[in-house]
């Protein structure tokens, strides 16, 4: 505690003296400032010090750990207690070394070289010399332009820049790149904490952004390139377009981005509204705009079939008059107060897949779900009633539940992701202390980032969905899918120990009540189980002496856990039934033809004639039962029909569905896949060429 007196001390002298140096008149201004500017220095870090923390603050935060040195900082007394506790308590690593590096900067003259000798001791030499050696790039520093309204913001001169700040706003967390701004000196000390301040994303982008128009462009260009890494290579990617062609206008990246957006899907949250009203509705619905009442008719659904169910056109609309603060989703007069009667689920036939109810309004729906507390005629009641609600999933007991996620897992099955984040927006917005609904939209939005294989975004929003589970009005059921998409992220990042950890606690849950815990949330669950049996397959090296046993135990293994998949997907009451039901049988038609899992195996496996004549018959069952194909269930099947020509010698046919899968994925942006079509085109196009060979002989 040496050093905590000292500086409360030399504080005390600080004080003192500038009380009295105010008093004395006598004293000019001038050397009043120099000596308070000496006091200052006395008790703050020395200025080339801070100045290296500063320019290599990414190189110590991409590389330390901050634990690691905590011990070395204490024992210098340089970091009390509570400054340890506070490090430590950093969720990440990444976040554990910032703390630690904005917490030194601010203990005193001894804490550079305190820190300097830890990483001398502990294992980071090389990054102590990095640091010492005050090699740094970007050292012309650029004096910030003024704010000036004068600036003119046409729609026509900047749209390359519109289409930048469109990619920040919607895709950049700012904490990933403000270390590298602050570094360069794009950012001072007292602007990267202003951005940090802000609660929202995109309330600290819209800041960003305006303290980024501020800077001189040859300064911010370079940095600009460094700060979006690959995970924000496409950023990067336009910035240098625009660059090249000469329409990069720093001054630009704010101003429009602060214009009143005219109509917007979304109601703004903060005080920002300016700034945050970037999403505007062409992003989301296509609008038709009428003169007189200045009102626009949301045709996004139109595209999509009628249901049986339901004839009536629904309309939503979407008013820009200044009263009308939320969207509004109207019906015709005539069927406002109608209700949908409550459908009793069927315990084992599956719904076929073109029944989608699209056309009815879907956020009317939900809203008369919610202001009502019962369902349907009488006879409809006392169905709902006579079932024991422990025993019923949320989804059958709530059928406002039901009908968000029958809607808002189509729009994921189709592909069409900026509608699902529009809805998924504006029904957290409008529904905060709904938990049910809230844990349901984070786990459909981890799926849709599975899907895409972003497993940074897909574990932020598992774990923001675990935070509220407690809340839900059944913690276990909801666990059951939060842990299956979890699985998933492992499994896709090959982190098998820990998938295996999170498939076995979920099994448990499961398993102890078959009747409570079934449908689409088990039915993902055992889907992931077969596929990581099926990778499995794929890592065994056949050279070995009891190769062959392996394989016929995890196919064995496989097999059971796809068809446990396709039960509970039966057994599911919502649409995201017979899309699972679709998928779990086209990957299990994968697995009886022996291609691998990835489409390497194709010439070290081979199936047995039984499994051939299983595989066809599922393919037809497949085809006849499931219409109106949704994308990404057709990418798979497209993918299982190009592993069963391949098996009956048609590899032209095979390598047809092969290149129609590859375009799918590429479509829908799902990478795994994509590389599964690719293997098997290049498999197939070496046995095409090779026959086609063999004929001309």
């Amino acid at each position: 505690m040496f050093w905590y007196s000292n500086h409360v001390f030399l504080v005390d002298i600080q004080i003192r003296v500038t009380h009295n140096m105010r008093e004395s008149h006598d004293l000019q201004t001038e050397r009043y400032w120099v000596c308070v500017i000496k006091i200052l220095r006395l008790t703050g870090m020395e200025t080339q010090d801070r100045e290296r923390l500063r320019k290599y603050r990414t190189d110590i935060i991409n590389n330390l750990e901050a634990g690691d040195i905590l011990d070395y900082l204490h024992e210098d007394e340089i970091l009390s207690n509570t400054d340890c506790e506070l490090i430590v308590s950093g969720k990440t690593r990444k976040e554990r070394s910032r703390l630690l590096v904005d917490t030194i900067t601010r203990r005193g003259p001894k804490a550079y070289s305190s820190f300097s000798r830890a990483l001398s001791l502990s294992k980071y030499e090389f990054l102590n010399a990095k640091i010492s050696s005050g090699q740094y790039r970007f050292t012309k520093v650029y004096q910030k332009q003024k704010f000036s309204q004068e600036i003119k913001t046409s729609s026509h001169s900047s749209e390359p820049m519109y289409e930048i700040r469109t990619l920040i706003l919607e895709n950049v967390e700012p904490i990933d790149i403000l270390d590298i701004l602050y570094q360069e000196q794009v950012l001072s000390e007292h602007e990267y904490e202003l951005v940090q301040e802000c609660k929202t994303r995109k309330s600290r982008c819209s800041k960003l952004l305006y303290l980024l128009s501020l800077c001189h462009q040859d300064i911010l260009i370079p940095v600009l390139n460094e700060a979006f890494n690959s995970k924000y290579d496409f950023i990067r990617t336009t910035i240098n377009q625009t660059v090249e062609e000469g329409r990069f206008k720093t001054n630009e990246l704010y101003f429009e981005c602060a214009e009143i957006c005219k109509h917007t899907c979304i109601k703004c949250r903060d005080g920002d509204k300016k700034c945050m009203s970037d999403l505007s509705c062409k992003r989301c619905v296509e609008l038709m705009s009428s003169d007189d009442c200045k009102c626009y008719i949301a045709d996004d659904i139109k595209s999509l079939k009628t249901s049986a169910l339901d004839k009536r056109n629904y309309r939503q609309l979407v008013s820009n008059h200044p009263k009308c603060s939320t969207t509004q989703l109207c019906r015709p007069k005539h069927s406002r107060n109608r209700q949908r009667p409550y459908k009793k689920s069927s315990s084992l036939s599956p719904l076929p897949l073109s029944d989608i109810d699209s056309t009815s309004s879907f956020m009317t729906d939900i809203r008369s779900y919610f202001q009502s507390t019962w369902m349907g005629n009488s006879k409809s009641r006392k169905l709902f009633i006579l079932k024991t609600l422990s025993t019923r999933p949320p989804l059958e007991q709530h059928q406002h539940l039901l009908v968000a996620f029958n809607y808002l897992s189509t729009l994921i099955n189709e592909g069409k992701f900026d509608i699902f984040q529009c809805y998924c927006d504006e029904l957290r917005h409008k529904y905060t202390d709904d938990y049910d609904l809230n844990c349901l939209i984070l786990y459909l939005q981890a799926s849709r980032e599975l899907f895409r294989k972003d497993s940074d975004k897909a574990k932020k929003l598992i774990s923001n969905a675990l935070e509220i589970v407690p809340k839900t009005s059944n913690p276990q059921y909801f666990t059951t899918g939060l842990l299956s998409a979890k699985s998933r992220m492992f499994l896709s990042k090959r982190q098998f120990e820990k998938f295996q950890t999170t498939i076995d606690d979920a099994k448990m849950i499961v398993e102890s009540e078959p009747l409570s815990y079934t449908g689409h949330a088990a039915g993902w669950l055992y889907l992931n189980d077969a596929r990581y049996s099926a990778i499995q397959i794929g890592c065994i090296n056949f050279q070995q002496r009891n190769s062959a046993r392996a394989c016929k135990l995890l196919h064995n293994k496989a097999k059971n856990s796809f068809k446990k998949s396709i039960y509970h997907f039966q057994r599911d009451v919502g649409k995201d039934g017979p899309f699972g039901f679709g998928y779990a049988l086209c990957r299990l038609i994968i697995l009886l033809l022996r291609c691998g899992d990835n489409g390497r195996m194709m010439d070290i496996l081979h199936p047995s004639s039984v499994d051939i004549k299983t595989a066809a018959k599922y393919l037809n069952l497949l085809e006849d039962y499931i219409k109106d194909m949704p994308k990404m269930l057709k990418m798979h099947l497209d993918l299982a029909k190009c592993d069963y020509y391949s098996r009956i010698k048609m590899p032209q046919s095979a390598l047809q569905y092969a290149t129609s899968a590859h375009k799918l994925s590429k479509d829908l942006q799902m990478l795994e896949f994509s590389e599964h079509a690719y293997n098997r085109i290049i498999k197939l196009n070496g046995i095409h060429h090779l026959s086609g060979s063999e004929t001309k002989t």
